[in-house]
């Protein structure tokens, strides 16, 4: 049995992986914490991302791209979604490793800054990786043993040096992002500019945005 996506591109990566589902384009109908849903020539599909990509798409009905990797079960197919070719590649090695699904690769790619996690990968930084929500001792010595001499040999994209932006700038967007996901903003907006002062001069809204997250979690 085959099957055709409109606008949809499918490729053979290797013997072991089949066709799969490589790019979707479309209009971006819906944004919810952890999927969105892409609408293409009316079908919508499901599409989980990390917080990273989540942050980075335009506003609702608006046109999206973004690079697919492509799970096939028995009963479902599910889509991940990226925004760049890096953070693709860094999932397609998480994984990789032994006891990682999709889900908890798109957790950890959602709790730190891709440089960031290259780095504890790199240098064998297994505190580092325990201190990700959701990864413990085993998963994090598991990460570096499998992963260290890969992710620098396979990945070696530069990285840009922040650029300074201000606290008041970095609130707003990070404002702003959340209430694209649901959020009032009467009801964020003091934990925002409180989150934002706690990290000085740390730049990011999506480290910003993480641990507002967080802290809503952690609150109920």
């Amino acid at each position: 049995m085959s099957l055709t996506l409109v606008g949809i591109t499918p490729v053979r990566l290797s013997d072991e992986r089949k066709s799969m589902i490589a790019s979707l384009e479309g209009v971006l109908a819906a944004k919810f914490t952890d999927h969105i849903v892409v609408n293409v020539q009316g079908v919508g599909y499901r599409v989980w991302v990390s917080l990273e990509t989540l942050c980075k798409l335009p506003e609702q009905e608006s046109r999206v791209f973004l690079n697919v990797v492509t799970q096939v079960r028995n009963d479902a197919i599910h889509l991940f979604g990226f925004h760049s070719l890096l953070e693709k590649e860094l999932f397609l090695h998480l994984i990789a490793v032994s006891g990682i699904g999709p889900k908890i690769a798109l957790n950890i790619l959602s709790r730190i800054p891709q440089d960031e996690l290259r780095s504890a990968i790199h240098s064998r930084d297994v505190t580092r990786l325990r201190a990700i929500p959701g990864v413990g001792k085993k998963t994090a010595e598991r990460i570096v043993v499998e992963l260290a001499e890969r992710i620098g040999k396979c990945i070696s994209i530069p990285l840009e040096p922040p650029r300074a932006i201000s606290a008041d700038r970095i609130a707003e967007d990070v404002i702003s992002a959340l209430t694209n996901l649901g959020y009032k903003r009467g009801s964020v907006e003091k934990r925002v500019r409180e989150v934002v002062h706690a990290l000085g001069d740390r730049p990011g809204v999506e480290e910003a945005i993480r641990q507002v997250l967080q802290s809503i979690d952690r609150s109920g």
